[in-house]
């Protein structure tokens, strides 16, 4: 499955747009004011699927993952920690056993699972006014999850982990 992965140019906080290849919106990320890092992530329908969120005292970023709603409540699923390395982006994604190794730019990312299956492949779409990213998944039951993913990484390549 192919999905566009778009920031929205005029948002006052961080937001994103999913589409299909259709181009239809399958998930909105949206930014809240709040210490440290917050994102919700809405389904199709506009009812809140998750949310990432920034822990605010680690040496590297973390960013913690939700699933649920203001209504239904949180229930924290895992982690997504940055891990230090010299020429690539590297991080891992702790609920899922999934590592992202990134290019040395943080533009272009290969998630694979722990037996090192591809899972997303994610490019970024450069000459656009917003960061914009070109995305292959392998299995549709990853969505939410691979929506994550972009979402740090995006985070991650423009420095944003406060």
């Amino acid at each position: 499955m192919k999905l566009l992965f778009r920031q929205k140019i005029f948002a006052f906080f961080r937001s994103y747009d999913v589409y299909n290849e259709a181009e239809e919106t399958l998930f909105t990320v949206k930014g809240k004011f709040d210490l440290g890092c917050k994102l919700h992530i809405y389904g199709a329908n506009g009812v809140e699927q998750g949310l990432i969120m920034s822990k605010i005292l680690s040496f590297f970023p973390v960013y913690e993952i939700y699933r649920g709603n203001d209504q239904a409540g949180y229930n924290k699923i895992g982690e997504i920690r940055y891990k230090f390395s010299l020429f690539k982006t590297n991080f891992e994604v702790d609920f899922k056993g999934w590592q992202v190794e990134g290019d040395w730019l943080a533009w272009d990312f290969v998630v694979k699972d722990k037996d090192e299956r591809t899972v997303a492949v994610i490019s970024k779409e450069h000459f656009h006014f917003s960061d914009t990213y070109s995305v292959e998944v392998d299995d549709s039951q990853d969505l939410f999850d691979v929506v994550a993913v972009i979402t740090v990484a995006d985070l991650l390549h423009d420095g944003k982990h406060d």
